[in-house]
């Protein structure tokens, strides 16, 4: 037989199966669908839980002895019954394709018996195979398979998207709550948490199909509570077909933490139908990006000034500075080493972030060489961006007290010439340690200057010996010069590094933390006290003449000065974040603090050159001058005003002043010299302020403006016309004064002034040593914040000390004991 005949024993043999399963499956199938249009209602589950539990079991039993009693009549489809179904189809007659393979009795072939054979096979052409035949009306004559199908597709409709988890909820009623799909996904716990320095909130992802943005190192957090169905289908994660199964608790509970990677749709398959699908796009972190001034600011003692300006999507985190020795320094020093110094910067996400950054070098081996300073910015994760190379030479510092001076000079032969004889450097420090007054008698002094003599004595030419003998010369020459106050600075800076690494290192404890803040308090009360007594000690010498200042400017000065209170609120605050857990906010608050002091002890070094910033004299001076100004033209004014009253009595007696000739009582000629007068005094005036500010305030012109329309008026002898010019002369004067009021508050706000501002500011204290405040505003009617107790709290902190002291002398008490009492009495 050819290929013909074999596609239509195959089609022939598939109508059968189809007919013979179907009526082995059809009352399944259609039960299935009749159940199914139930769970879709939800009817049984109206019933409550345990009814839908019954349903669902009776439902599988009925399901699985319609299938039993379905395929026990079920046969497979036999050649000859292939064959026959092909013959019948065909209405082929005397069957040729069933009796084709006959053979003679005899095993004899003869010409009839070809002639025979040949019959059969023209009647091939006629064969076909048919579809399979429609039965179910038949065996449903009522067409109840009709209404279960009306009812299904009725069911899918109302079911809607839910229709998969109904479905379900049917099948499986234990593994389920009730109803809806929403009340079965609430029990699924499942948020995103992005990293904590992005600072953005938790993600809860929906059922929507908005995609979702996630922070890049976000972690995955999934519960999914226990259920009998678990046992056979364990729920699992999928992200772009990688699979990471959840791990079961010893709650029961199903638990997942997982960093989300990069890629297109999470998918949670916590069931045997349920599953939940967010796409998603991974939001990346970008590298951040710095950009350094190249003009380098040297401020007093030798600080450099950088402004730098720098951007992240989350905020760069810290700021590291490179300084090295530049190529064309040949031969390079002997002594001195790269620095690099970091900051702690937590600037604002996705802003422009920029500020002066202070450093102070001068005591570097390097002083007075060329160098390359590199700075380099982190953000969280670590990611970098490098400013362009800086060249500059290293300033050195300016003493004027002349033993600071010696010592500093032969701290410089010292560190060029690091191997000469030490013998000359020793007896150069003996001929300032045997003269005292040098040094007035100090005795810090005295005992530093007779070790650094005893190390130059006794110890060979070495690198090292003259780094260490070099350090300490720095810090005597700085006692001579600034007191305490240089060392105090340092002490605070020192401290606030180290808690700046502790609060980044998650293995220290919240007591040594604790511990390092009260360090930092203590320090920067004695940094405080250091500048006042320096600043003090200053004026009372004569060494800084501070500026006579205009009440207005002290109170513009006032209000840009950060109080002992405010300082100490701001301790507190910091502290308290710390305590909290939010080490992150009080990182950011220390780093503004550093920046903070960093600005207020160059502005200090600046005051205390007894020299004010020229930009900041200048704006004082044009804030005296227009006020004298707006004083002026004020009175002038009034003269006007005047004569406007005498021009309007005359036009009511019916005197006529429009002809050239000055009306009768009514000279304006000296009013208008001083308008003119008043006017110069304004240009002068334009000139100082384009100097200070690098521009002329445009309210200044409009009153330049306004005086000239005056002028006309008085040529003309109108002093009506005049009146109106210099009220609006005088309004633009003062809108200009409280622009330059402005400008001055900015430029004090600039310098980051804590307690004193640029150094104009000194803390004064009245006799009692009580701090006064600079606006002349205090309590209980005294010039200072500074609360005089009761008799009542005086007695009652008295008590607290005897008890302190009395409790102290018990020796029988434990030694931890004992100590705690002594802190107490020596901090109180």
């Amino acid at each position: 037989m050819d290929f013909r005949i074999f596609i239509l024993k195959v089609l022939s043999f598939a109508a059968l199966l189809v007919e013979r399963l179907s009526l082995a499956l059809w009352r399944t199938v259609f039960w299935a669908v009749f159940v199914m249009a139930l769970w879709l209602f939800e009817i049984p589950q109206m019933a409550g839980t345990w009814f839908a539990v019954a349903f669902s079991v009776v439902s599988i039993a009925v399901g699985f002895a319609l299938l039993v009693m379905g395929l026990r009549g079920f046969r497979w489809p036999n050649r000859y019954v292939v064959l026959r179904r092909i013959e019948t189809d065909s209405h082929a007659p005397h069957r040729p394709l069933s009796t084709f393979d006959d053979v003679p009795v005899d095993g004899h072939v003869n010409a009839l018996w070809v002639r025979e054979v040949e019959r059969r096979r023209q009647g091939f052409k006629n064969l076909k195979a048919s579809p399979p035949k429609p039965f179910i009306a038949q065996v449903d004559p009522h067409g109840i398979r009709l209404f279960i199908l009306i009812a299904f597709v009725s069911g899918v409709l109302v079911a809607g998207g839910d229709w998969r988890m109904r479905v379900r909820q049917g099948l499986l009623p234990m593994d389920m709550p009730q109803f809806t799909r929403t009340a079965r996904q609430s029990d699924i716990n499942f948020w995103i948490d992005a990293p904590p320095y992005t600072n953005l909130e938790r993600l809860v992802p929906s059922n929507n199909d908005k995609p979702l943005s996630i922070a890049q190192g976000s972690i995955a957090k999934i519960i999914v509570p226990p259920s009998f169905v678990h046992t056979l289908h364990k729920p699992y994660l999928e992200i772009d077909d990688v699979r990471h199964d959840l791990k079961k608790a010893q709650s029961g509970e199903y638990v997942l933490d997982l960093s989300i990677p990069d890629g297109q749709e999470i998918v949670l398959n916590h069931g045997l139908f349920g599953s939940i699908r967010w796409p998603y796009s991974i939001v990346t972190d970008d590298a951040p990006k710095i950009e350094v001034g190249s003009e380098i600011v040297v401020l007093a003692d030798a600080q450099l000034k950088f402004l730098v300006k720098m951007r992240d999507d989350y905020g760069v985190e810290k700021m590291d500075m490179r300084m090295t020795i530049a190529p064309s320094v040949v031969p390079p020093p002997l002594v001195g080493w790269p620095l690099i110094e970091q900051r702690v910067v937590l600037s604002p996400a996705g802003q422009d972030f920029e500020a002066p950054f202070i450093y102070d070098l001068a005591a570097h081996p390097w002083a007075g060489s060329q160098v390359v300073f590199v700075f380099t910015a982190y953000d969280h994760l670590g990611q970098i961006a490098q400013s362009t190379p800086l060249t500059a030479i290293l300033p050195e510092r300016n003493f004027t007290h002349p033993a600071a001076q010696a010592l500093i000079a032969l701290r410089k032969e010292l560190l060029v010439a690091p191997f000469d004889n030490y013998r000359e450097y020793a007896d150069g420090l003996q001929s300032i340690l045997y003269r005292p007054h040098l040094y007035k008698n100090d005795q810090r002094v005295f005992l530093a200057l007779r070790v650094a003599a005893s190390r130059f004595y006794h110890n060979e030419p070495s690198i090292k010996v003259a780094e260490s003998a070099a350090a300490l010369l720095w810090d005597i020459a700085l006692r001579l010069e600034d007191g305490d106050l240089s060392f105090a600075a340092r002490d605070l800076r020192n401290l606030q590094n180290a808690l700046q690494n502790a609060l980044s290192d998650p293995n220290t404890s919240d007591q040594e933390i604790a511990a390092l803040m009260q360090e930092m308090r203590e320090a920067m009360a004695e940094y405080m006290q250091a500048m006042a007594r320096e600043m003090q000690k200053r004026i009372e010498s004569g060494e800084i003449k501070m500026p006579e200042l205009s009440p207005e400017a002290l109170k513009a000065m006032a209000e840009n000065v950060m109080s002992a209170d405010e300082l100490a609120e701001m301790l507190d605050k910091m502290q308290a974040d710390m305590m909290s857990g939010d080490r992150a906010s009080a990182q950011a608050m220390l780093a503004q603090m550093q920046r903070m002091m960093e600005q207020t002890q160059a502005g200090l070094s600046q005051g205390m050159s007894g020299e004010m910033p020229e930009d900041m004299k200048m704006m004082m001076e044009g804030l005296e001058a227009l006020k004298d100004l707006i004083a002026a033209q004020k009175d002038l004014r009034d003269v006007t005003a005047e004569q406007a009253e005498v021009l309007k009595m005359l036009h009511e007696l019916g005197i006529d002043t429009s002809d050239d000739l000055p009306a009768p009582f009514i000279n304006m000629s000296e009013e208008n010299l001083a308008q003119q007068a008043l006017r110069d005094q304004l240009g002068d005036l334009m000139l100082k302020a384009d100097a200070a500010l690098k521009k002329i305030p445009e309210n200044m012109g409009l009153a330049d403006i306004s005086m000239k329309d005056a002028l006309k008026a008085l040529e003309g002898n109108d002093p009506v016309v005049a009146f109106n010019a210099q009220e609006q002369a005088i309004a633009h004067l003062e809108d200009a004064q409280q622009n330059m009021q402005q400008q001055m508050q900015k430029r004090l706000s600039d310098s980051g002034a804590i307690m004193f501002s640029s150094g104009m500011m000194p803390q004064q204290f009245d006799p009692l040593g009580r701090p006064m405040r600079p606006d002349g505003e205090g309590k209980n009617g005294m010039n200072s914040d500074v609360e005089i107790p009761s008799e009542a709290r005086r007695k009652w902190v008295e008590d607290v000390l005897n008890e302190l002291r009395s409790r102290a002398s018990e020796r029988g008490r434990s030694s931890e004991e004992l100590e705690y009492y002594q802190r107490l009495l020596k901090r109180f």
